[in-house]
């Protein structure tokens, strides 16, 4: 298991830190063009730029640059780390083993110690205590799906209202009608589910609003099903969890609620027969009956909770002077698709490749270290013993001459494209 963990614990840093930095860096430029078009562009617009940096973690998109262009901590520790250290000047080898695949490894002397326990890494203890809380937060997920579905069992369909909702429905050419129910403890109309869909309104919800208002307020919640919001919102969620500890994702998570009711509002105005005041007028009755989010956290949108910025909406609704924008349109799909490849790039440095082989022939010089050899004294090991441990990726052990007398035993640390002399 800790060899496991050390061996996955290193992408999964590089994975975790190149999100940190990349949705970061994507998050900046976004908030950039959004701020200087938010006046005139279409929500649905800032809101699928914001999900580009939800997707970005689950795409791996690389970008490769030259390797002097990388110029990182991270390298220059690594490039001190692999320093040789002093060699031990031994007699040379007659008849060296291979290093290849097809070496076996030698029976050890009776002195001789086996390779010590290799315990976890701190990248592993940082990949475990991630690993714990993902499987924490999607428990907690799963269990608040498990009680909402409880707690809807209650609701009762409103069979006399399933026409108005059909005919709806069939405007929007939904593929899939969801079923009207009503819920004694839901306090704004929502829509819950995603293979069979429900929507749930309060007891009092066709007594409250006239056929206009209810129109409006139907089409905001069909809204939601039409553009695949419940879904989206399931992978938000999802992504959350993966990248809890990055905070560029939750705000990008935030902004993208906040838009993505602002686009179903005017979604809703456009196929609403009724003016904006009357719209207007719909949502404010819908806030005054509202006391809290119904479902919190389970995958439901609902036509006001918490944090949906009622106050914003309202004015928005309201203003007259601003043009409403269903969808993208031509020149938000533009800028979309050029914003795409920039923002979910990932950029690495090149890999350097296998290092050219060296014309210099091999000499006899005692302890001579062609390439991918380091050596280092190894205390744990008896001194005098007729045997050199080496240990490599593949775990090889080669013969050796016998260490001098007195001299401190050594390891030899061995990369794949190793040659000894």
């Amino acid at each position: 298991i800790i060899e496991t963990l050390n061996r996955w614990a290193g992408p999964w840093l590089d994975w975790a830190v190149a999100n940190l930095i990349g949705c970061s860096i994507g998050l900046a430029i976004v908030l950039l063009i959004w701020w200087r078009m938010r006046r005139y562009a279409s929500p649905a617009l800032g809101y699928w730029l914001f999900m580009l940096i939800l997707i970005k973690p689950l795409v791996p998109f690389n970008v490769e640059v030259p390797q002097h262009w990388w110029t990182s901590a991270a390298a220059e520790t690594e490039t001190f780390s692999n320093t040789p250290s002093p060699v031990l000047a031994s007699p040379p080898m007659e008849n060296p083993t291979p290093l290849g695949p097809e070496a076996k490894s030698l029976p050890t002397s009776a002195g001789a110690t086996a390779s010590p326990t290799v315990g976890p890494t701190w990248q592993a203890w940082f990949f475990t205590a991630w690993l714990l809380a993902v499987v924490a937060l999607f428990v907690r997920l799963l269990l608040v799906q498990r009680r909402a579905r409880r707690w809807l069992r209650a609701s009762e369909p409103l069979g006399k209202h399933q026409a108005e909702v059909d005919a709806l429905a069939a405007e929007l050419q939904l593929r899939r009608t969801p079923s009207i129910y009503h819920h004694d403890g839901v306090d704004a109309p929502l829509v819950y589910g995603l293979r069979d869909t429900k929507l749930i309104v309060p007891p009092e919800f066709f007594a409250q609003l006239d056929r206009d208002q209810r129109r409006w307020v139907l089409m905001h919640e069909l809204a939601h099903l039409k553009r695949k919001d419940l879904w989206l919102l399931t992978l938000q969620r999802l992504v959350c969890i993966l990248q809890f500890f990055n905070p560029a994702v939750w705000l990008a998570a935030r902004s993208a609620n906040r838009l993505r009711e602002f686009a179903c509002d005017d979604f809703a105005l456009m196929h609403s027969r009724a003016d904006r005041r009357t719209c207007g007028e719909s949502f404010v009755r819908i806030v005054e009956g509202a006391r809290s989010h119904p479902l919190p956290g389970a995958a439901a949108l609902a036509l006001f909770g918490r944090g949906s910025d009622s106050q914003r909406r309202l004015v928005r609704i309201l203003d007259s002077r601003r043009k409403l924008a269903a969808g993208i349109g031509r020149g938000g799909s533009i800028l979309l698709v050029l914003l795409t490849p920039l923002v979910l790039a990932n950029v690495r440095a090149q890999d350097a490749g296998p290092a050219p082989a060296s014309d210099q022939p091999a000499t006899d010089e005692p302890g001579k270290i062609i390439s991918g050899i380091f050596v280092e004294v190894d205390q744990s090991l008896p001194a005098g013993d007729d045997t050199l441990a080496a240990t490599g990726d593949r775990g090889d052990l080669f013969d050796a001459s016998p260490t001098p007398a007195g001299a401190a035993p050594v390891r030899l640390r061995i990369t794949p494209d190793a040659i000894i002399q």
